[in-house]
């Protein structure tokens, strides 16, 4: 599994392949119902991106994630909400 990076001068996209043969998108699972064991990955995603989700291939499914770049003021906002 290797993910790919780009930057556009304000945001990094990663993608990366994931080739369990499902098209299903992944969900996150809520840390009560995990016993806070685990399945916290796509959790972190979630609050870290402006956006994520799956692109289907034929050999499985893209999972992509993007990440704006966030400096002084918004990302003391970012870091008390």
């Amino acid at each position: 599994m290797s993910p790919r990076l780009s930057w556009d001068g304000s945001a990094m996209t990663i993608e990366v392949d994931d080739k369990d043969g499902s098209v299903c998108p992944p969900a996150i699972v809520p840390t009560a119902k995990s016993g806070g064991q685990g399945e916290t990955g796509l959790s972190l995603v979630d609050r870290l991106s402006e956006l994520w989700g799956t692109s289907s291939r034929p050999s499985g499914k893209t999972v992509y994630a993007r990440v704006r770049l966030v400096t002084g003021a918004a990302l003391f906002r970012a870091a008390v909400t």
